[in-house]
């Protein structure tokens, strides 16, 4: 699994803007920082890293594998504080994963 996380983390890292942040926050989860971008466009960026990592060739690291991601979406506008805003982006993504996995909620 190591190897996945790392070729996850490069795909989310190349697809990104300079000043965007990528890190990992846990087990498998990432946390992606999108400055100066508005929850309509945080949404289609995460499903364009959705689709990417899910035509991604994991068949490279393991014939027949198949990597998929969901995401939950949270925008700072929205919430007061830091944790406030990890909070909500985690309580998307469970509901992502209770949605059958693979898609963007927020």
């Amino acid at each position: 699994m190591p190897g996945v996380l790392r070729d996850i983390a490069r795909l989310l890292s190349d697809a990104c803007r300079s000043i965007d942040m990528v890190a990992r926050y846990g087990g498998e989860e990432f946390v992606l920082v999108l400055p100066e971008t508005d929850a309509h466009v945080a949404r289609v960026i995460c499903e364009r890293l959705r689709q990417s990592v899910e035509s991604y060739d994991w068949g490279t690291r393991h014939p027949g594998l198949k990597v998929t991601m969901s995401f939950g979406i949270a925008a700072r506008a929205a919430e007061s504080t830091f944790e406030r805003l990890v909070a909500v982006a985690d309580e998307r993504l469970y509901e992502a994963k209770k949605a059958g996995r693979n898609c963007v909620r927020g």
